[in-house]
């Protein structure tokens, strides 16, 4: 993805961490890989999530790091 590309799908590009920090609802559709894995819910990625906002994996398991995101609900 470039900052391009998103412009032209009438998109803003940002960055991961952008992302968790302004995001009410997040969806998650990745294929499950070596790249992806773990790639949603790691402890410093949720710890700027939205207090109240919503994840939605429709993706395989193992995409969001479950203990991360156990511990973050837990604070």
């Amino acid at each position: 993805m470039t900052p391009e590309a998103a412009q032209a799908a009438g998109a803003v590009l940002v960055s991961k961490d952008e992302l968790f920090e302004h995001a009410d609802i997040l969806t998650i559709h990745l294929v499950l890989s070596g790249r992806t894995r773990q790639s949603g819910g790691r402890a410093g990625a949720c710890a700027n999530e939205v207090d109240g906002s919503h994840w939605i994996n429709t993706s395989r398991g193992p995409i969001v790091d479950e203990q991360a995101l156990i511990k973050r609900i837990e604070e």
